[in-house]
């Protein structure tokens, strides 16, 4: 068990649990190699189907095994037309849940973040998408943005 300090990058596949008051978190991250960790430690507003790069180093936990302790991590946008389902339908973005998530990656496909970014206005191809609600998700899109500084 190396105890420096080391980083890992993957998909955060599953929050098993959550502190919101501390942001103490326990997580599972599916690696680049397709290896399954645990990560553990401080990570406020976190959501599943997000890749992340995780600075930190292993620990052996008596009760649960080898887990990575978060020093610091670094996020970027989903990657895979799953991941970006899961993430826009967190609840993480207003005026999207899961239902609309899917309706708007199924329409996109990989492109959805682009067309958040760039043409929001695109949008309104999708039932059940108005004006207001493209204002809402923009809002709520771009807000997310500048908070999260993404990669």
């Amino acid at each position: 068990m190396n105890n420096q300090k080391s980083k890992i990058r993957g998909i955060l596949e599953k929050i098993i649990f959550k502190n919101s008051e501390t942001g103490f978190m326990v997580g599972k991250v599916r690696l680049e190699d397709n290896n399954l960790v645990t990560i553990v430690g401080n990570a406020f507003e976190l959501q599943c189907g997000e890749k992340i790069e995780v600075t930190g180093k292993w620990i052996l936990n008596r009760n649960y095994g080898q887990q990575f302790e978060i020093e610091s991590i670094k996020t970027a946008e989903p990657a895979t037309a799953v991941g970006i389902k899961n993430y826009l339908g967190s609840g993480l973005i207003k005026g999207i849940g899961p239902v609309m998530a899917n309706r708007i990656v199924s329409h996109f496909k990989l492109d959805t973040l682009k067309i958040l970014d760039e043409e929001p206005e695109r949008l309104n191809e999708i039932d059940g998408i108005g004006k207001k609600r493209i204002n809402l998700i923009f809002k709520s899109w771009k807000k997310h943005k500048n908070i999260r500084g993404v990669l």
